[in-house]
């Protein structure tokens, strides 16, 4: 492989890679509404990887302002509240690979990458409302219960959370209203109940604060006071 690294704003490669946005994210109206700015307005923060000539890879993030406290609401929150106010952190949005480029180290490559970008912009750390990739086996467990999961190595059993934790990451708390809208929207009249649990399940997030263990950057985050 050989693989370049670009942003939005050094070259526009919309419509060169299929979709791989899961298709329930579609349904949040808070994500396909903002969606648009993140290329309009944030081009420098927006990632394309090409291996030749062929797009193989995208990732996306977003500057916010984070007080170092998880927010229940994920990415709902980075794309509302978090967008409002002079920025002091980077929010990883979506890594996409096609499947012929996982399992690479790709994904890692790009979450450092993200974390040099915040480095550049004067951003103080790298957050990441995550979605477990293999939570959506297990609909019934709770995201509680799930991100304790571990294998005898002592890495997380989720492979993506563990692709965050292998670069310094550390779970934070699970964000259970991230990409809430998510819920509302499938929920069909036969079975809401049904339908909002396995949704939610699906998209429940781990805030991730990528942090000092893998050097890659030394975060002061703001918090404000408890009480």
């Amino acid at each position: 492989m050989k693989l370049r690294i670009l942003t939005h704003a050094e070259k526009d490669l919309s419509g060169t890679m299929p979709s791989l946005f899961p298709a329930f994210m579609e349904h949040d109206p808070i994500v396909s509404t903002f969606w648009p700015r993140l290329y309009e307005v944030y081009a420098d923060f927006q990632l394309w990887v090409l291996d030749g000539k062929e797009t193989v890879a995208s990732a996306c993030t977003l500057p916010v302002t984070w007080d170092g406290l998880a927010e229940p609401r994920g990415l709902d929150w980075a794309m509302t509240n978090g967008a409002a106010g002079a920025p002091t952190t980077l929010c990883a949005v979506v890594v996409n690979i096609v499947p012929s480029h996982r399992g690479t180290g790709l994904a890692g490559v790009l979450l450092r990458r993200m974390t040099s970008i915040a480095a550049a912009h004067g951003l103080d750390s790298l957050i990441a409302p995550v979605r477990p990739t293999w939570k959506e086996h297990y609909p019934l467990t709770p995201i509680e219960r799930y991100l304790r999961w571990r294998r005898e190595d002592g890495l997380p059993y989720d492979p993506w959370l563990r692709t965050h934790e292998r670069i310094g990451g550390t779970i934070l708390d699970p964000a259970p209203r991230s990409a809430d809208g998510c819920a509302r929207s499938v929920a069909t009249p036969a079975s809401p109940a049904a339908v909002n649990a396995g949704i939610r399940s699906a998209v429940s997030r781990i805030t991730f604060n990528l942090t000092r263990s893998s050097g890659l950057m030394t975060p002061s985050p703001r918090r404000r006071p408890r009480g």
